[in-house]
């Protein structure tokens, strides 16, 4: 039988748009084929993430060019994997690979950032300055008939009543270990923190169906469910067969939670 390593990602070959900047939002986004990485959701040792917190150390701020290779190696870490001597040189190439195509999308993510509603985060500890934790938050063209995201659009369709600009966390990751101390809810704050400062009244995020762990935290957040979505880019997991890494589209819940009152 596979084992499954994690159930939360978005294939690399996803791509989604950057919101206008404001006050310009109802119109076009200014950049194409701009935006990196698109993963989905929490890991699954998310479990406990709300106890035993470790504000005291943690500071969450905006992630800088240096950052890009750390960044790289947390989130190929936590949505793809890690590997060992003993995984042999099939799973080693196939995680070089993903780990390049990923260092030069967060490369790209980081560049693009200035002037736009859109935001990267990270949390890095003040005792010996590691990034231990990300988190993608930017506003996407919402379809509100549809109840979905349309990720690889960047301008507002004719039907103006039917679509509008929304936040969305297009991922949150926490290093292995530094789990279980507050830490991805820091990140989740901080990115309902911009959204409201932004102007937005409700933050929207995908998860894997099958991600009971990280539907329990978000759950805890207040995070209900609005649809499943089949549709378009789904969420990615990853199954060890043998001496390789075997990914299979599975099946996303778009949540959503209103920020009226929050914090």
């Amino acid at each position: 039988m596979p084992l499954p390593l994690l159930c939360l990602c978005l294939p690399l070959v996803g791509c989604w748009r950057l919101s206008p900047q404001a006050p310009q939002l109802h119109t076009k986004a200014p950049l194409r084929n701009s935006a990196p990485t698109s993963f989905i959701s929490l890991l699954p040792a998310a479990e406990g993430l709300l106890q035993g917190e470790r504000r005291d150390t943690i500071i969450v701020r905006r992630a800088c060019p240096d950052d890009a290779k750390p960044l790289a190696q947390l989130c190929t870490d936590a949505f793809f994997g890690s590997h060992t001597f003993f995984d042999g040189p099939i799973i080693f190439l196939q995680r070089a690979q993903i780990f390049s195509r990923v260092l030069m999308q967060v490369s790209r993510r980081i560049s693009i950032e200035d002037g736009r509603e859109c935001r990267l985060l990270v949390a890095t500890d003040s005792n010996n300055g590691d990034l231990c934790g990300c988190i993608d938050l930017a506003v996407h063209l919402y379809n509100e008939h549809e109840k979905r995201f349309e990720l690889t659009v960047d301008e507002m369709p004719g039907r103006r009543g039917t679509y509008s600009w929304q936040p969305y966390v297009a991922s949150l990751a926490v290093r292995e270990d530094y789990r279980r101390q507050g830490i991805a809810r820091m990140l989740m704050r901080e990115a309902e923190l911009t959204a409201k400062r932004w102007g937005y009244n409700y933050l929207s995020l995908e998860v894997a169906k099958s991600n009971d762990v990280a539907l329990r935290f978000y759950e805890r957040l207040g995070y209900r469910k609005l649809r499943e979505d089949c549709s378009g880019t789904g969420a990615t997991e990853v199954n060890v067969r043998y001496f390789w890494w075997d990914l299979q589209s599975v099946e996303k819940l778009i949540l959503r939670s209103s920020l009226h009152g929050r914090w």
